[in-house]
């Protein structure tokens, strides 16, 4: 499976099949599944295909979705910085239910 990440690709395509995305979105919440276990299948889904992708090329998602971090990330990212992982967490963190973005 051929994963596309030229960004105005991937933006042309989301745009010609929005309805067919938006079929899908409201299948799924029609759709009896728990939500543990749609989050499961979506964690899955998301370690098999973000494998396949080199994230350092463009960090896209980074600028489009605010990605979460665990301890481990804060550290290396406050390390690299110069700064203590308070400081960090006050000038470019926010804290959500179980995590940092």
């Amino acid at each position: 499976m051929k994963i596309e990440t030229d960004l105005k690709k991937i933006k042309e395509t989301a745009q010609k099949k929005e309805d067919e995305n938006w079929e899908f979105r409201s299948f799924l919440k029609g759709y009896y599944i728990g939500v543990e276990e749609l989050d499961s299948i979506v964690h899955r889904l998301f370690e098999l295909v973000s494998m396949k992708i080199d994230c350092t090329t463009c960090g896209n998602c980074c600028k489009e979705v605010s990605p979460a971090l665990d301890q481990e990330d804060i550290e290396r990212l406050s390390n690299c910085l110069g700064t203590s992982i308070d400081q960090f967490r006050q000038q470019f963190l926010i804290e959500n239910d179980k995590n940092f973005s």
